[in-house]
């Protein structure tokens, strides 16, 4: 396997976010909407001050469940901010970093995606997600 593969080579770019004063009801239509499971959350800057994720919002608020499937009470999930249930201080990594660096910090964190910050203005620049990693080393092997 190749050590030197970039971050920068296979991290989804400009991905969405929220920040910590939006609902779980606005960060769980982004992932509905854009089939995603993470959400770095930013500052009004930019940067990267936690992660909030489709088990974070699962663990919060369980959905319920009505005869024809699962579903999330919109005033419920309106009601509670993504700063309450985010995970703070998530591990960041840059585009500079490499695949090696990205799946070591994954397994010892158990983390299911790095968001990934610029590294001359530390903000936001992209996100990875084990499933990323997976892909690139399929690729690689």
């Amino acid at each position: 396997m190749n050590k030197t593969t970039l971050i920068r080579e296979f991290m989804i770019s400009n991905p969405k976010s929220v920040n910590e004063q939006d609902s779980l009801y606005e960060a769980y239509q982004l992932m509905r909407l854009y089939n995603i499971r993470h959400l770095p959350v930013v500052n009004q800057d930019g940067q990267v001050i936690g992660v909030f994720t489709h088990t974070d919002l699962n663990k919060c608020y369980p959905p319920k469940e009505n005869s024809a499937s699962w579903f999330y009470d919109k005033d419920e999930l309106s009601a509670m901010k993504v700063g309450q249930h985010m995970t703070q201080e998530p591990a960041l990594l840059f585009p500079e970093d490499t695949l090696r660096d990205a799946a070591l910090t994954m397994a010892r964190g158990k983390y299911a995606c790095i968001p990934i910050i610029s590294s001359q203005t530390k903000k936001l620049a992209g996100i990875i997600t084990y499933i990323d990693v997976l892909k690139k080393v399929a690729d690689l092997v």
